[in-house]
């Protein structure tokens, strides 16, 4: 809702531990639905390492590295958050096999997410929004292209 920031966030292991486990549940449940859960785990490993290899670059980059751990848990916990309220509409999707509202609905979350991101972002390198935001849009784009590129969709 834009109204916190990772800063908000406890900065205790035990709490990440927590977000951590939480945000598999929903993504290896997500990522079951279009391969086997052998196949999900590995993708899930790179998505986690993905973020928290960015989180610390931006971080560390910035002279912020001090506030990874809470913004690390902000951003899990963002996308524990959208990804279990898209869960649904995943599930409608592959049981309808069709364009409709669900289709735009998941795009919906998916701008939600980059939005989100970009708050986070922005309160952890206490910067602009719009700065927050580029981040976050070329966080989104390299990772999609580094997930294309190790796991490719056989077809």
């Amino acid at each position: 809702m834009f109204k916190r920031g990772p800063q908000d966030m406890p900065a205790s292991a035990f709490f990440l531990g927590i977000v951590l486990l939480a945000n598999a549940a929903v993504g290896l449940i997500i990522l079951s639905m279009e391969a086997s859960f052998l196949a999900a785990v590995p993708q899930f490993l790179v998505s986690v390492i993905l973020l928290a290899g960015f989180s610390w670059a931006v971080l560390r980059l910035s002279g912020k590295a001090v506030r990874f751990r809470q913004t690390l848990i902000a951003l899990l916990g963002a996308d524990t958050l959208i990804s279990l309220t898209a869960l649904p509409f995943l599930i409608w999707i592959s049981m309808n096999e069709g364009f409709g509202l669900a289709y735009y609905i998941l795009l919906g979350s998916m701008l939600w997410s980059v939005a989100v991101v970009g708050h986070i972002i922005r309160h952890a390198l206490s910067s602009s929004y719009v700065y927050g935001l580029g981040l976050s849009i070329l966080y989104f784009l390299g990772s999609f292209q580094a997930m294309a590129y190790l796991f490719p969709i056989a077809g």
